[in-house]
């Protein structure tokens, strides 16, 4: 399951982000994972609850997900 390592390096991204602005508080967080990338949505989503705990900014943060043709993935937006 390399959803845990590839959804913890997203967290720590945008946590990253939030403190250079300034941001207390991130209300969701949108990912887009490419239709062929061997990613399953199902596990970010089951992991995402346990692994926000760890970056302070992140504890009530929402995870959405978009699906993209190709095999990629990338941080679409970041509510604060």
């Amino acid at each position: 399951m390399h959803e845990l390592g590839v959804l913890m390096q997203a967290l720590k991204r945008v946590q990253q982000e939030a403190v250079k602005k300034g941001i207390k508080e991130v209300k969701y967080i949108g990912l887009e994972i490419g239709e062929v990338s061997g990613y399953v949505g199902a596990y970010f989503m089951k992991l995402h609850p346990m692994a926000r705990d760890m970056f302070p900014a992140l504890k009530v943060s929402e995870l959405r997900l978009y699906s993209i043709p190709g095999n990629g993935l990338r941080i679409r937006e970041i509510a604060y």
